[in-house]
């Protein structure tokens, strides 16, 4: 027991703390809910191309993509007179442009 406040006083501070973490939360749930507002607006406003969130995922696609079908890719684009490190090299320039670095 603390201080002399018995088994009550031991259950109010539980509370206490129990509302305290519940006011965190609360206060969670509305940060997610202005930062989901924003993305709407900046959505609504036409700039999902500047998302960095799908520049990221573009970015990812196109390198994950290059390096599974980079190849076949190349032969049916009519680049086999590129060498492959060149091509390699040129979307990897690529995807920095569309990563915006």
């Amino acid at each position: 027991m603390r201080g002399g406040q018995g088994a009550a006083g031991g259950a109010t501070d539980d509370l206490v703390a129990d509302d305290l973490a519940a006011d965190d939360l609360a206060n969670d749930d509305l940060a997610a809910d202005d930062r989901a507002a924003d993305l709407a607006d900046h959505h609504a406003a036409g700039d999902l191309a500047d998302d960095p969130r799908l520049r990221a995922a573009a970015v990812a696609a196109l390198t994950l993509g290059w390096g599974l079908f980079g190849a076949f890719v190349s032969h049916a684009a009519g680049l086999d007179d590129v060498a492959p490190d060149e091509a390699h090299a040129a979307v990897q320039s690529l995807a920095r442009r569309i990563a915006g670095i």
